[in-house]
């Protein structure tokens, strides 16, 4: 640690005939959009030029960790919403699956079968987004409009299984809160009548 702080206060030198006299230190991280609070970039700019940079990994990801020593297992879950939120029942199930491995539960096939739909639409509806978004980051705005009308379906079924959308919560360790109703299977099946 302390050759990251002695780092920050030398700054390198630039040869004759550039810009500027010396490089300015600027700390990208972890709390940025681009590292998203899990590694620190300090870097060496001269004026928009990176001249070096020292990564710094390891951050606690929101402090998921933290948050999670102090609250039962059950308590858990509106915390992995959190880790993706672009495919939250993803991180969810994964939790359920660890409590129910550490304490010797067995799922019955029906709730295996069902975790892997949702997790599966989880998956898609993620590449949706953030494939769609780089697409947007490039001037490709029609594609993201075109794509999120299937996120939206896909958000649909989780609203009908759990009520809610982005962060779901949904999934309980051993199971599910509640029985998928048949709204949610005709949901399901218009997304995979819709979706190319």
């Amino acid at each position: 640690m302390s050759d990251i702080i002695h780092h920050q206060h030398d700054h390198i030198k630039l040869p004759e005939g550039s810009i500027g006299k010396q490089t300015s230190t600027l700390n990208l991280g972890p709390t940025h959009p681009a590292t998203h609070g899990v590694f620190q970039n300090i870097l060496e700019v001269d004026g928009e030029r990176i001249v070096s940079a020292e990564q710094t990994v390891g951050y606690i990801h929101r402090a998921f960790e933290k948050l999670a020593e102090r609250r039962p297992l059950y308590q858990i879950t509106p915390l992995t919403d959190r880790l993706n939120y672009c495919s939250s029942p993803i991180n969810n199930i994964g939790w359920h699956i660890t409590c129910e491995k550490m304490l010797g539960i067995t799922t019955p096939k029906r709730v295996d079968y069902l975790r892997v739909i949702i997790m599966e639409l989880a998956r898609i509806s993620d590449h949706l987004i953030c494939n769609s978004i780089v697409g947007v980051d490039t001037g490709a705005f029609t594609g993201f409009l075109y794509v999120m009308q299937y996120r939206e379906l896909i958000y649909e079924i989780y609203e009908e299984v759990c009520g809610s959308r982005l962060t779901t919560n949904i999934g309980r360790i051993g199971g599910f809160e509640r029985n998928f109703t048949p709204t949610a299977f005709q949901k399901l099946e218009r997304f995979l009548a819709e979706y190319p």
